[in-house]
């Protein structure tokens, strides 16, 4: 898949990274449309290489880990960043239902 990724120098580099895996407590998301915010433009010069940035998006669910409740694959959903870089929360687009989505490697 494409994503948005930090790279040596302080850049940021649109490249192929490896596809997620869905896990308990998770949604796996088809990413539709994904936003840039000035809170990623600050990590270039804190974070390491190779880390995907991009955390206001909208897309549609594919698959739903053990534990998710209030969801259905195909719901469009929009993303809600919290303080927590490890803990978003989704919106369902058409019933506003929230849940929990870790992010990977929480």
């Amino acid at each position: 898949m494409r994503a948005s990724v930090t790279a040596e120098g302080h850049e940021l580099r649109v490249t192929d990274v490896e596809e997620p895996l869905g896990g308990e407590r998770q949604l796996l998301l088809h990413v539709d449309f994904a936003g840039i915010c000035g809170s990623d433009l600050h990590f270039l010069d804190i974070l390491l290489p190779s880390v995907v940035l991009g955390h206001e998006f909208t897309g549609t669910v594919e698959a739903i880990g053990p534990g998710v409740e209030g969801f259905a694959i195909g719901d469009r959903i929009c993303a809600v960043p919290s303080r927590s870089l490890a803990v978003t929360t989704a919106f369902s687009v058409f019933r506003a239902t929230p849940t929990t989505a870790r992010a990977r490697g929480s």
